[in-house]
């Protein structure tokens, strides 16, 4: 079977789609976005309720922690 002219028409729009796509996502990462919460610091009272998270033992502190200090953690 011989292509058509239809067939080549398509085939061409669907690979320079493909092309401008890939070209789209490969030059976008190579541009990293920092997102605001990645770039801020950590508040000490995030900073506890890490710690505390870290052992078993302390899960009840680390939920305390959580609630009554929620308005310190950004």
């Amino acid at each position: 079977m011989r292509p058509t002219g239809w067939t080549r028409s398509l085939a061409a729009a669907l690979a320079s789609t493909l092309v401008l796509t890939s070209t789209g996502i490969t030059v976008l990462s190579a541009f990293p976005q920092k997102s605001e919460a990645a770039a801020a610091k950590p508040t000490p009272a995030f900073s506890l309720f890490e710690q505390r998270l870290q052992k078993p033992s302390s899960l009840g502190l680390a939920q305390a922690t959580l609630v009554n200090r929620i308005s310190q953690i950004r």
